[in-house]
């Protein structure tokens, strides 16, 4: 294989392309039984990268897997958190919070302590299939669920 440009399908460079059609795999075995020595080198650098921020929140996971909720919910408030004017839509004491994958929270003097905002299914509740989620407080997240009750 002298001459050969092992990584061309990669512009040259495995660790920063991927191969999101999966065929690369295939011409990989091949190499193998050629007797390519970096077969799992190279498939190491084809492999998916996973979620990244700026991802669609339901993307699958490095494994192929659908995310769980608690995933899911994660990968919206670290979206979130990476969009401009999030300090002032949720505090600024929030924003850690938020990039880290967590609710941003308050004060609540109804409930006498601290709650954390939630994801709410609108217009079509999870339970239906619906997955564009709006971030709420709780009581205004059982406002429009019945199903949801902020527990104070």
């Amino acid at each position: 294989m002298s001459g050969s440009i092992i990584y061309g399908y990669v512009g040259g460079n495995p660790l920063s392309f991927t191969d999101p059609s999966g065929l690369i795999v295939g011409f990989l075995e091949l190499l193998a039984k050629v007797g390519v020595k970096t077969v799992e080198i190279a498939k190491q650098c084809v492999a998916k990268k996973g979620w990244r921020v700026g991802d669609d929140i339901y993307a699958t996971t490095k494994k192929g897997t659908d995310p769980a909720w608690s995933t899911v919910r994660s990968r919206f408030w670290k979206n979130e958190g990476a969009t401009e004017g999030a300090a002032e839509k949720y505090g600024a004491e929030n924003l850690d919070r938020i990039r880290a994958g967590k609710a941003p929270q308050r004060y609540n003097a109804d409930k006498g302590g601290i709650e954390s905002m939630e994801l709410s299914h609108e217009p079509i509740p999870a339970r239906d299939g619906g997955q564009n989620v709006v971030p709420k407080w709780p009581q205004d997240h059982a406002a429009v669920d019945p199903f949801r009750r902020p527990g104070y």
